[in-house]
């Protein structure tokens, strides 16, 4: 039996959307994050229940499995959670939690990725509720650096490869970015991704060039100086747009989370994990693998099909 002191499911449910419904409406959450993590939620709940959860303390038992369960499509097939929607479920249900432990109705910490501690060190890969309010948050000034910025890293560039990126990099007529890579990463032609990257880049290059500055310029980081200082830079203004669109509250997002975004979904459009490696400018699938949260012995590579919208890969 539950604890009297601990409110059972349903009544921690109910406490925590309330909760949420008032951050909606004071602004402090987003309209579009409520919706698709509380349907999450509900789900996760559900599953708790149906394996003799009482209280979301008790939940954690099943947290592992959820994350991994079948799901079905609108035809009743069942379908295996590719790599993107464990994330997603994973972010949902650890926002539960936090808002569990402020009201006092839990204790349980969900790790983002089952023992896998790294990948919160170094930054998670981003979600695509997520992405899609940082593109709104910064969506307001195109033409800055910050957009530009998100932009490049959402196409797969990392703080290295953004600190370096000059003007005539950006070769607006193919819709591709070279990357010069450093110390780390190996130089690469990666494609600019989506619309919303596009029109963000191309008014930055051409915000830069009524500006009469020389295409030798950097795009980003407007000063000389070593591969440190620009991609210091760089991490600053991806920091800044983070800040932005309310992610920083969740110390897992970090300026890196971007480009793992970028990797995670070329991972997941071909199921080959050198297509991820190849983005993040790594030879190593290990590094590759461990940046994404793609544990080889639980998720099997399913290959998905393209985001109409959102196509980040290298361009050979």
């Amino acid at each position: 039996m539950a604890n009297a002191e601990v409110p059972d499911l349903t009544a921690a449910q109910s406490i925590i959307h309330e909760l949420w419904c008032a951050d909606v409406h004071s602004g402090d959450m987003a309209l579009q994050t409520f919706t698709r993590y509380w349907q999450i939620n509900e789900n996760f709940i559900a599953f708790a229940r149906a394996h003799g959860c009482s209280t979301l303390d008790e939940a954690m038992h099943i947290y592992e499995a959820w994350l991994n369960a079948v799901w079905r499509s609108r035809s009743g097939a069942p379908i295996r959670p590719g790599l993107s929607v464990r994330h997603l479920r994973s972010c949902a249900v650890r926002a539960l939690y936090r808002s569990a432990r402020f009201l006092g109705l839990a204790t349980a910490r969900p790790s983002y990725v089952p023992g896998n501690n790294e990948i919160t060190r170094s930054g998670r890969p981003l979600n695509e509720i997520e992405a899609e309010l940082l593109r709104h948050a910064v969506g307001s000034e195109p033409a800055s650096r910050v957009p530009a910025a998100v932009a490049l890293a959402l196409s797969g560039a990392g703080t290295g490869d953004i600190g370096s990126v000059q003007v005539r990099d950006v070769d607006l007529v193919d819709g591709t970015i070279f990357l010069r890579g450093g110390t780390r990463t190996q130089a690469r032609k990666v494609a600019i991704p989506g619309e919303w990257e596009y029109r963000t880049l191309e008014m930055r290059v051409k915000r830069m060039g009524r500006r009469r500055t020389s295409s030798e310029v950097g795009l980003i980081v407007n000063k000389s100086g070593s591969e440190a200082s620009r991609q210091a830079g760089a991490a600053i203004a991806l920091t800044e747009a983070t800040e932005r669109a309310g992610l920083r509250n969740d110390g897992d997002v970090k300026p890196a989370s971007l480009q793992r975004w970028a990797a995670t979904v070329a991972f997941e459009v071909s199921g080959n994990i050198a297509d991820a490696a190849a983005l993040l400018g790594t030879t190593s699938l290990d590094t590759a693998s461990n940046a994404i949260g793609w544990e080889w012995n639980v998720t099997p590579a399913a290959s998905h099909p393209p985001r109409p919208d959102y196509r980040p890969r290298v361009v050979r």
